[in-house]
């Protein structure tokens, strides 16, 4: 039964967005300047210059595009854990049911993202989807079946992006293991990323 544990709605973290915006804004005054000539350097260096504005604006878009997605849903529910399943409002259309579920994993960053990934030093959280419901997985935006499967987690398992979340990450990850652990009627066997069951996990769902 999952009525041991009540509905948990989270949102955005208005600190992460502040944060977010910041960086944006000095991005995007140093790639507009160094393009301009605003910021000036050795006139025989001006071509590095315009090269690495350009690269400054492109991530400021980038940063720009994820800004205001997270300003539409600010205040609003991001992340829905409920009885009939785990919903993240940024990747799926509804729900995927805890049945649809084969595991949640904790995988331990690697070198990469500890060096260069925001939040790559607190881990990933990784929904394994049982085979058979991969396909009636039905995704906001087609690509992003290609991103996770490709690219952010591998075929048939989505990457829970927890770093924008108004949560931290142990608490999520063992709120979610908790929530699944529940629905599948038992306490334990929850993976640890390397298909074992770590003395941490269940001394969570202890």
């Amino acid at each position: 039964m999952s009525d041991d544990l009540p509905d948990f709605t989270i949102g955005y973290s208005r600190r992460t967005f502040f944060g977010y915006g910041v960086a944006f804004l000095i991005l995007a005054y140093g790639g507009v300047g160094m393009v301009s000539g605003l910021i000036a350097v050795d006139a025989g260096q001006r071509f590095q210059q315009i090269l690495i504005g350009l690269v400054f604006l492109v991530l400021a878009v980038c940063i720009g595009v994820f800004l205001f997605s997270m300003f539409r849903m600010m205040g609003k529910p991001v992340l829905i854990l409920k009885d009939d399943g785990l919903w993240d409002r940024r990747l799926t259309v509804k729900p995927i049911p805890w049945s649809d579920i084969q595991s949640i994993e904790r995988v331990e960053p690697g070198m990469v993202e500890r060096l260069v990934l925001l939040g790559g030093m607190t881990g990933k959280i990784v929904i394994c989807v049982v085979p058979e419901a991969r396909d009636r997985i039905g995704f906001v935006h087609p690509w992003q079946a290609f991103l996770h499967a490709f690219v952010l987690a591998g075929d048939g398992r989505l990457r829970l992006i927890h770093k924008p979340l108004d949560a931290q990450y142990a608490q999520l990850s063992a709120l979610l293991m908790q929530k699944w652990q529940i629905a599948h009627g038992r306490r334990s066997d929850i993976a640890d990323g390397t298909g074992s069951t770590s003395a941490e996990n269940r001394a969570i769902s202890a």
